[in-house]
């Protein structure tokens, strides 16, 4: 079930949490892919991420860089290529989006890391 980002039901809950949550209330998330989303979140709950996320919406003054929008403004990544390898993504690979604009985004693209 989407959540609305692009995501499934439990993908921003705790690890531990998400892991006790049925299979038939997360989506159609393959197995192969449950660890990625396991190690994604814990990285999006991470003081490093967040200071990443500020800094990306700073560098992009506070703007959707797709509209323009100054409302509801969230980091997307446009590639998981660092993040797959090193654990965390580089700023040039994040951009930031308005809500709306984010949410499009991710109905155009995958949710295993493609976009």
């Amino acid at each position: 079930m989407d959540n609305g980002y692009g995501h499934r039901i439990g993908m921003n809950l705790p690890p531990e949490i998400f892991m006790k949550i049925p299979k038939t209330m997360t989506g159609a998330i393959p197995d192969e892919h449950l660890d990625w989303w396991v190690r994604y979140n814990a990285y999006l709950k991470s003081p490093e991420w967040k200071a990443q996320h500020d800094r990306v919406i700073a560098r992009d003054d506070h703007k959707c860089t797709r509209c323009g929008s100054d409302k509801r403004l969230q980091a997307h990544h446009t590639s998981y290529e660092t993040y797959n390898e090193k654990g965390q993504a580089l700023d040039e690979e994040i951009i930031t989006l308005c809500f709306r604009c984010h949410r499009g985004e991710h109905r155009r693209s995958s949710v295993y890391g493609t976009g």
